[in-house]
């Protein structure tokens, strides 16, 4: 059997809390999801901007990872961006930034948690790893808070036919201080690596020491295998979205590369995990039940 979720540390179930509320918030591209632990009332919390793939204007397929990043002490914001064949590619990013404005208004005006605007990391999947990566360069002038983490997995900005190109702003804009994960699935037939590469390379004002191209490798040594395919990183429950039920991928791999991602960003902790280099500490996988490690992340610095 492949490895459980760790007991604590990044990516572990060691939680700050113990439940959360999910809220959605008005209407068309510019509506939001709001998840955030219970128990937070007038604290002020780190915020993820999580932007879904296509299609997924709901949190439902990815609602297991949300509900982790909350329970760990984080307020995440999922803008819709998008009313499907409806809403104009190049409106997706200024939609994104609209929705995390309004967000933020009622984030304050509410009861709950308070967002603390000095930590804010991005994470995108897919066609919403495109949008992160452009509200990263676009942050400041757009009247938002500038993420000091940004983590894309498996972006892509075209779609399935190529005739549909969402414009990328102009990464070299992504400011220097951010940290950033650029990751991709070995067993990706969706999308290529392209635009993983393009926004590692190019967001140029990102010294190497603070940015890691990460590669997640299937491994089908057990009976239930781990395949990092295009989808890899959604994380629903079983009971309605057992395709994507979190396995040992999410846990040592997507999950916890983020939450090291945010501990190095806001605390300077678990840079060794986050930014390691290919450190050994940040390749673990775990390790399956007759002790044979999980197939180790790949990371590198020239993604070619």
């Amino acid at each position: 059997m492949p490895p459980a979720q760790p007991r604590s540390g990044p990516g572990g179930r060691d939680y700050l809390y113990s439940t959360v509320t999910v809220q959605s918030f008005g209407t068309g591209p510019t509506a939001y999801t709001l998840v955030m632990p219970v128990g937070a009332a007038q604290r002020r919390l780190p915020v993820v901007y999580f932007l879904h793939g296509y299609g997924t204007l709901e949190a439902t397929p990815y609602i297991s990872w949300l509900e982790h990043l909350a329970r760990k002490g984080t307020i995440v914001i999922y803008p819709a961006y998008q009313v499907l064949a409806t809403t104009r590619v190049r409106e997706y990013t200024p939609n994104a930034v609209q929705a995390i404005r309004d967000a933020l208004v009622q984030l304050e005006s509410g009861g709950g948690a308070r967002p603390d605007v000095r930590r804010v990391a991005a994470i995108g999947h897919s066609l919403g790893g495109a949008v992160a990566a452009n509200l990263a360069a676009i942050a400041g002038s757009s009247g938002i808070p500038v993420p000091k983490a940004l983590m894309t997995i498996n972006p892509s900005n075209q779609s399935s036919n190529g005739l549909v190109v969402m414009p990328m702003e102009d990464l070299s804009q992504v400011p220097a201080g951010t940290l950033q994960q650029s990751l991709y699935s070995d067993a990706d037939s969706r999308v290529s690596n392209a635009l993983a590469r393009r926004i590692f390379v190019e967001t140029t004002s990102i010294p190497l020491a603070d940015k890691d191209y990460i590669i997640i490798n299937s491994d089908r040594h057990g009976s239930t295998a781990l395949n990092a395919d295009h989808f890899a990183a959604l994380a629903g429950r079983a009971s309605r979205w057992s395709l994507f039920e979190p396995d040992a991928l999410d846990f040592y791999g997507y999950w916890r590369l983020a939450d090291a991602l945010l501990a190095s960003a806001f605390t300077n902790t678990m840079r060794d995990i986050a930014l390691g280099g290919g450190s050994l500490a940040q390749r673990d996988m775990g390790i399956w039940s007759d002790g044979t490690p999980v197939r180790r992340l790949t990371v590198t610095d020239l993604p070619y």
